[in-house]
C-alpha cells in the first residue's frame, strides 16, 4: 500500500492475463440463474424504452443496467452477449487497478483475484459491475476530475442508477464531495464560475438521483422486497452490523452449494455469539487500513453504515449485495493512497490489515471457483436441453416456484404457465397476483389446462412430488443454487 514500486512487472502482466483466460473460461461455462435470466427476458421483450421502463417497474431496480441490456438484446437475443458484456465491464474495472492504483503489483493482483472482483460481479451477470467499473474510474481519475465537477456528478449519478447499493454507495461519495465543498466554500464564496459549477454540478447529480429512486419506488401492487421493518430491536441493529462487517471476508463453507454461506457465521463450528468477535476483528482491521486517512475513514463509515441502515429496516442482502462494502473499502484505501504523501511511511499495521481482508478474498475466490467448475451453478440450462431435445416443446409447461423456473423459461425463450398467478409469462412480475404456488396448485392448473388440449401438460418443478397423477420423466443434476434442481413431469389425467 505504497506509491513507491507500484509497477506491474512481467510476471504480474503474465498472471494477470492467466486469470482473465481462466474467468472467461468459468463465465463461458457458467449456468445463468434465474435473477440474471430474469433481466434478460425483460430486455428482449421489451420493443421500446417505455415499454421497457413499463416492463422493469416492479424489480425494484434503477434503469442502468437494463438500458444496457436492452441496446444488446437488438442484436441478439442469446444471453451470452449479456455475459460477454459483463465479462467486458469486469475486465476495463480490473485494468484500471492492474494499470493505475497506487499499489504494488503483488497488491493488484490480490485484489483482482479477490472473491468479488474475480467471481461474483465477474462470472454472475448482473448490475453490480456498472457499479464496481465507475467506482474505479472515479479513483483512477481522482485528480483530473477535481477541476470537472460536471463530470463527477455524472459519475456519482451513474453510479446511483446501478442498484440501490450503488445509490448508497454515491450518497457516501456525494456526502464526502459536499463536506469538501463546505470546506471551500468561505474562501471561495465571491467566485461566480464556483458557485455556478457548484450549482451545476448539485442539479445533474440530483436529477439522476431522482430518476433512481423513482424506478426503484415499486407500484402499489408490488411485492417483491416485502415491507419496511421501521421498528427494529437492538438485537437485531448489533446482528445486522456484525454481519455486514463479515461480508468483508466472504470465505464459504467448503461444500457444494457454498454460494451466499459465510463460514464466520453459518458453518456448525460458528455459533451464533461468535458473530461479535469475528466483526470486531474485521472492524478492527478497516480502522489500522485506514486510520491515517480520516478523510477516507469517515467516507467508509457513510457508505458501511447507509448499507447496515437498509439490510435493518428494509432487505437484509447476501452476499452479492453487501459486498458493495469491500468495493468502497478498495476505493477508500485507493483515494487515501493518492492523497498521500511520497514520503509518508505506512505503518507494517496498516499493510498487514490490508493483506489480510486481501488474502481471506482470494481465499474466497479459490473456493468458489473450484465448487463453479466441478458443479453446475444451476439446472436451467440443463432442463432446458432436456425439454428442447425430448421432443416436448410443443406441450404446455406448468412451473412452479416461478422465480426458479423463470431460468428455464429464459434458456426456453419461451412462456411457461406459473401455478403462483396462473398466467403464461417468462420473466416474473413481483407483484400481489402471485398468490398460489405449491404442489396442489400446480397439479390443479395442470389438470385444468390437460382438459382442453390432446398434447398432453408437463409439470416442471424445483421440488419433488410426494403424491399426485404424475409420472416423473428427469431431474436436473444437484447445482450451486439449492433451489434451481428441477424435475420434469407428465401430467396424468
Amino acid at each position: 500500500m505504497s506509491n513507491k514500486n507500484n509497477e506491474m512487472t512481467r510476471w504480474h502482466w503474465a498472471l494477470f492475463v492467466v486469470l482473465q483466460i481462466f474467468s472467461l473460461y468459468q463465465l463461458l461455462n457458467h449456468v445463468l440463474w434465474r435473477d440474471e435470466l430474469q433481466i434478460w427476458s425483460l430486455v428482449r421483450e421489451s420493443s421500446t424504452i417505455p415499454e421497457l421502463f413499463h416492463n422493469m417497474r416492479y424489480d425494484g431496480f434503477p434503469p442502468l443496467w437494463y438500458l444496457s441490456l436492452w441496446v444488446i438484446s437488438l442484436f441478439t437475443a442469446a444471453p451470452l452477449a449479456m455475459q460477454l458484456f459483463q465479462f467486458a465491464c469486469s475486465l476495463a474495472a480490473q485494468l484500471l487497478v492492474v494499470s493505475r492504483a497506487p499499489f504494488s503489483g503483488n497488491m493488484k493482483l490480490a485484489i483482482v483475484a479477490g472473491y468479488y472482483i474475480s467471481f461474483e460481479y465477474c462470472i454472475i451477470s448482473r448490475a453490480y459491475v456498472l457499479g464496481v467499473l465507475l467506482i474505479f474510474l472515479y479513483c483512477a481519475y481522482q485528480s483530473w476530475l477535481t477541476t470537472r465537477p460536471a463530470i463527477r456528478a455524472l459519475m456519482l449519478g451513474l453510479l446511483a442508477n446501478t442498484s440501490v447499493y450503488g445509490a448508497i454507495l454515491s450518497l457516501a461519495f456525494m456526502a464526502d464531495e459536499i463536506l469538501m465543498l463546505a470546506k471551500n466554500w468561505w474562501a471561495a464564496r465571491s467566485d461566480c464560475r464556483y458557485k455556478g459549477s457548484l450549482v451545476g454540478f448539485m442539479v445533474i447529480y440530483g436529477v439522476l438521483l431522482a430518476g433512481s429512486v423513482a424506478s426503484m419506488l415499486p407500484p402499489a401492487d408490488g411485492n417483491f422486497s416485502g415491507s419496511w421493518r421501521l421498528h427494529p430491536d437492538l438485537n437485531e441493529l448489533v446482528y445486522q452490523f456484525c454481519r455486514n462487517l463479515i461480508f468483508m471476508v466472504p470465505v464459504p463453507i467448503a461444500k457444494p452449494t457454498f454460494w451466499n454461506s459465510l463460514v464466520l457465521m453459518d458453518s456448525d463450528g460458528f455459533q451464533r455469539w461468535m458473530i461479535i468477535p469475528s466483526s470486531l476483528m474485521v472492524s478492527a482491521a478497516v480502522w489500522l487500513a485506514l486510520r491515517s486517512a480520516p478523510r477516507y475513514l469517515r467516507l467508509f463509515a457513510f457508505g458501511f453504515v447507509g448499507i447496515w441502515i437498509f439490510t435493518v429496516i428494509k432487505y437484509y442482502g447476501f452476499v452479492r449485495h453487501i459486498g458493495a462494502e469491500m468495493i468502497l473499502f478498495l476505493a477508500c484505501i485507493w483515494l487515501a493512497t493518492n492523497n498521500r504523501a511520497a514520503e509518508d511511511v505506512v505503518s507494517w499495521w496498516s499493510r498487514s490489515a490490508v493483506w489480510l481482508i486481501l488474502a481471506a478474498n482470494v481465499l474466497a475466490w479459490g473456493m468458489a471457483s473450484y465448487y463453479h467448475a466441478t458443479y453446475d451453478f444451476s439446472g436451467s440450462r440443463e432442463m432446458a436441453r432436456i425439454i428442447q431435445s425430448s421432443g416436448f416443446g410443443e406441450k404446455p409447461i406448468v412451473a412452479d416456484a416461478d422465480g426458479a423456473a423463470s431460468a428455464v423459461a429464459g434458456y426456453l425463450n419461451r412462456p411457461l404457465y406459473y401455478a403462483a398467478n396462473r398466467k403464461q409469462q417468462t420473466y416474473i412480475r413481483w407483484n400481489t397476483e402471485r398468490t398460489g404456488g405449491g404442489p396442489e396448485d400446480a397439479l390443479n392448473f395442470a389438470g385444468e389446462l390437460s382438459a382442453g388440449n390432446n398434447r398432453g401438460v408437463l409439470l416442471l418443478l424445483n421440488y419433488p412430488l410426494e403424491q399426485g397423477p404424475a409420472r416423473l420423466l428427469a431431474r436436473t443434476r444437484d447445482a450451486v443454487v439449492e433451489d434451481e434442481v428441477f424435475y420434469l413431469y407428465e401430467y396424468i389425467r
